[in-house]
């Protein structure tokens, strides 16, 4: 217990702490408000980073997946209503989104380990 409240305190005195986004209960104006959002701010970035670019097709896959998930998180954080929680904050998430994260955090350590060098 001792522990608990030490690690708890630490946290408190760090200020760390991580954002959730509150989901569950969302109305269908406020996805389409994100929706749209993303698309807004991924054509933004798009234009502003890589305006040579004439096609989607003419970006590397890295640069491709930076810009989207810069997108979407930007998006999140306007559109959705989140909540600071502690590091030892458990969120429980659906089977589907669950399989989802996953994928993404594959796709994030894949895409690493073929754009990093090697001597």
């Amino acid at each position: 217990m001792l522990n608990l409240v030490l690690t708890k305190a630490r946290l408190k005195q760090k200020s760390e702490q991580r954002t959730i986004f509150l989901y569950k209960n969302l109305k269908e104006d406020i996805w389409d408000k994100f929706s749209n959002e993303v698309n807004s701010r991924l054509g933004l970035y798009l234009a502003t980073h890589h305006p040579s670019i004439s096609s989607l097709s003419a970006l590397s896959l890295d640069k491709l997946w930076h810009a989207l998930k810069r997108s979407i998180l930007g998006s999140a954080i306007d559109s959705l209503p989140f909540q600071h929680v502690s590091n030892t904050h458990h969120h429980k998430y659906p089977s589907e989104l669950t399989m989802l994260i996953a994928i993404n955090k594959f796709l994030d350590r894949l895409l690493f380990k073929l754009t990093t060098s090697r001597p």
